[in-house]
């Protein structure tokens, strides 16, 4: 199907949908495709599909099993998107769906960088150094990246939100991460051990790891988009 429209008005309609998060272009190739966005506002009808469906079962089981809020991010680009949650305890803000952050600044997005190239790793936190411009933080997210590496997860603890969280990455069938589940609780509710969350969380992110790589491979990932057009 065709729009029979001239390069310019095409251009200026993509800018204005990347602009909004519904179209993204690859920096590499200049292709574009879905973007972020538009992935956040479909999670909320996801449910009636099988990928949605899993995925919300799995937080469901995991916030009861918890009494915390669960939560399920994703990565673009330097930041970290949360696609669903499901409300348990006291309700976070940042935790619902389209909620973005950068990807350095807590659980979700360091449990994601624990499991991506450590190249790509480290581009990120370079990236990311130049919007925090502290070296102590820096080198504070290095300690907490190489701890997920480690424990298979990530814990943070946020005064500033007063929450704390703990969140365990699920790979691609390739081994690298695209997105994260974990839990948010009031820091007056945190565990004097959180041995048994951490143990929870990790056991429900494999769980739906496994269960998304039993899908055919066209629907594996739910959390890329896939296909691509070439505009340029």
């Amino acid at each position: 199907m065709q729009a029979h429209l001239d390069k310019a008005t095409t251009r200026r309609l993509l800018l204005e949908l990347i602009a909004n998060g519904f179209v993204a272009q690859d920096k590499v190739t200049r292709k574009y495709g879905l973007g972020i966005d538009l992935f956040s506002i479909a999670a909320i009808a996801a449910d009636r599909f099988d990928i949605g469906a899993e995925r919300r079962r799995t937080l469901v089981d995991l916030s009861h099993a918890t009494h915390c809020t669960a939560a399920y991010f994703i990565l673009d680009d330097s930041d970290v998107v949360c696609v669903d949650c499901v409300e348990g305890g006291a309700v976070k803000s940042g935790t619902e769906i389209g909620a973005r952050r950068p990807i350095g600044v807590d659980a979700f997005g360091i449990a994601i960088l624990a499991m991506r190239p450590e190249a790509e790793a480290e581009d990120l936190l370079f990236r990311q150094g130049r919007i925090i411009g502290s070296e102590q933080m820096l080198r504070d997210i290095g300690d907490r990246l190489r701890q997920a590496r480690s424990t298979g997860f990530c814990i943070n603890l946020d005064p500033a939100l007063g929450s704390f969280t703990i969140a365990s990455a699920l790979t691609n069938r390739a081994g690298d991460a695209e997105g994260a589940l974990g839990v948010v609780m009031d820091i007056d509710d945190m565990p004097t051990s959180s041995t048994d969350i951490s143990r929870l969380v990790v056991h429900h992110a494999r769980s739906l790891q496994h269960q998304l790589w039993r899908l055919p491979s066209r629907r594996q990932k739910p959390w890329v988009a896939e296909n691509t057009t070439d505009f340029a």
